[in-house]
């Protein structure tokens, strides 16, 4: 009876307990803000800021790091908010004593309509990385890092728990394909000054391996106000002298370098010598630690093919759940009055036709979420023959080039599989001027289009095709 008893309690808490954390899981059901995107133009590059020089005396010592123009180059650094950035990913740390207080994964959820896969972000280990495909911010794809808490007693162990963070956030980033990447320049769980010192030598040592350097084009590290004690204007002035230390820029910020009592070790770790306690090899940059990395980072063998047709599968999924985020914001509820994408009906071969009209067509600057809406438009009948005619298009040149630019990135979304189901893509109208545009879009899209591709220059035309010409 005690027995049975002491089971049956088990599993009531263990029920319970199942239920609480779903709980603290499942975002609310918070309604989608628009958001103003940043351009990368709005942040300065490393290389063109200015700052006001002190009384500093040169440091005759021998400099820990000396200028590399192609480091600085990939370096930009300014004030904004990091989830507005139109980057390919950024990357937001999670604190793991306390991995629902991140203000920034709580908005990217929210923006996300609640159909974001956050399990991903919560499951992983310290200094483990995971990416995830993310909507109505500024980049689509985030990488979370789970991070510890600074610890004054043990700061050189806290140091390299985030330096090993920073360095799996570059390694997942690399794998995914990203190539422009932002880093906030402050988190809750680190005094600033210790996390932008650790930021900026994990950044050089590992810019400087031969693989990070070629496939890392630009790397943001972005002050947002909100996340921080300080305002900008007092931040800039440490995060400045850490930057000529580790970035130099000519001989006088070389000089400084000098300054630095641990550069860290070629991983940008602090390991004392006799007690070089490795956190994560990284990318292999000695002998030894070559074959002590086995796994490459990127595999640019035969199966090339088959990452491009995975690539292409994550980012139709990926627009299709943008479709579906944006359902309930105002932006989606104009497109559909609008109807200027739109199926109508079947062709006299009783394939489904799809028409696309540039005189409804007002949404070039909202190019991706127009994206995402005629993907959810035409999505039911991708599998099937189908065939798509774009009407009106002297209605207007810019909006037509607008338009046929979208028409060009359906297309690479769709992919090669899906392309080949279109039976054929009837231009109404199209002129010598955007002929010539299409001519020169024409390298970016599978020759299935090309072949597919008639140009009508009367709707009688393509009323005689049932092609939903109005």
């Amino acid at each position: 009876m005690t027995e049975t008893l002491d089971y049956g309690i088990i599993d009531a808490v263990g029920w319970l307990a199942d239920e609480v954390s779903h709980i603290l899981d499942t975002p609310p059901n918070e309604e989608i803000e628009p958001i103003k995107k940043l351009p990368q133009s709005s942040i300065p590059a490393w290389t063109s800021t200015k700052i006001r020089t002190g009384d500093i005396s040169l440091s005759t010592k021998t400099p820990n790091f000396h200028v590399q123009e192609e480091l600085n180059e990939k370096i930009f650094v300014g004030q904004g908010n990091i989830i507005c950035l139109e980057v390919d990913a950024i990357v937001v740390f999670i604190d793991e004593t306390n991995k629902y207080t991140s203000h920034q994964a709580r908005l990217i959820q929210k923006q996300s309509g609640c159909i974001l896969n956050y399990e991903p972000m919560y499951s992983i280990k310290c200094t483990e990385c995971t990416l995830i495909h993310a909507y109505n911010i500024g980049s689509p794809k985030v990488v979370f890092a789970m991070n510890c808490r600074f610890s004054n007693k043990y700061p050189e162990a806290s140091s390299n728990i985030l330096n090993t963070c920073i360095r799996n956030a570059l390694k997942c980033a690399i794998e995914h394909g990203v190539e422009t990447i932002a880093y906030p320049l402050q988190i809750r769980e680190f005094p600033d000054e210790h996390y932008v010192e650790t930021l900026c030598r994990t950044l050089r040592r590992f810019l400087e391996n031969e693989t990070v350097k070629k496939k890392i084009k630009k790397v943001f590290l972005v002050y947002t106000q909100e996340d921080s004690s300080h305002d900008w204007d007092s931040a800039k002035e440490y995060v400045t002298q850490m930057l000529q230390r580790f970035f130099p820029r000519d001989a006088y910020e070389e000089s400084m370098s000098a300054d630095i009592a641990r550069p860290g070790n070629e991983l940008g770790e602090l390991a004392d010598e006799e007690r070089n306690i490795r956190i994560g090899a990284g990318f292999a940059t000695s002998t030894v630690d070559r074959d002590r990395t086995t796994s490459p980072l990127v595999n640019f063998g035969s199966s090339s093919r088959v990452g491009n047709e995975r690539r292409n599968t994550e980012e139709y999924t990926y627009y299709l759940k943008l479709a579906y985020s944006i359902s309930k914001m105002s932006i989606y509820k104009s497109m559909r009055g609008s109807n200027f994408v739109r199926m109508s009906g079947n062709d006299k071969f009783n394939r489904p036709v799809i028409v696309v009209d540039a005189r409804d067509y007002t949404f070039s600057d909202e190019h991706e979420y127009a994206l995402a809406y005629a993907l959810g438009v035409i999505n039911p009948f991708i599998q099937y023959k189908f065939v798509i005619a774009v009407l009106h298009l002297d209605h207007s040149i810019i909006t037509s080039t607008a338009l046929l630019r979208l028409l060009r990135d359906l297309c690479h979304v769709f992919g090669v599989q899906r392309t080949k189901n279109i039976a054929g893509i009837y231009f109404h109208r199209c002129g010598w001027a955007l002929k010539g545009y299409l001519g020169m879009i024409s390298a970016f899209l599978p020759t299935q289009v090309w072949e597919a591709s008639m140009f009508v220059d009367s709707l009688e035309e393509l009323k005689e095709l049932n092609l939903g010409a109005e």
